[in-house]
């Protein structure tokens, strides 16, 4: 399963983590294929990460996300503070 935009776009590399969303990556430091979450992406609640890939370029594009993530990140809406990244955790 992929990720979704609102629109029903599947959400590839060109949808970075920004404002009111959270990413998850494939690999350590924030790198590698990701998947997205929160704002402008669907679903905004994941309960059970099992069916969802990582999408976009870069190492563990279309790997599975349940047991694979190495790192992530949340970044708080715009309205708040804008592009403020900060590490899950």
């Amino acid at each position: 399963m992929v990720a979704m935009l609102e629109d029903g776009t599947p959400m590839n590399n060109t949808y970075p983590c920004t404002g009111g969303c959270a990413c998850l990556f494939y690999n350590s430091n924030f790198k590698g294929a990701t998947i997205r979450q929160g704002q402008g992406a669907k679903p905004a609640n994941i309960p059970d990460y099992a069916p969802y890939n990582f999408y976009g370029e870069g190492a563990g594009s279309g790997q599975g996300v349940k047991n694979n993530a190495a790192s992530g990140m949340s970044v708080a809406p715009v309205s708040s503070r804008p592009g403020e990244a900060r590490p899950l955790g």
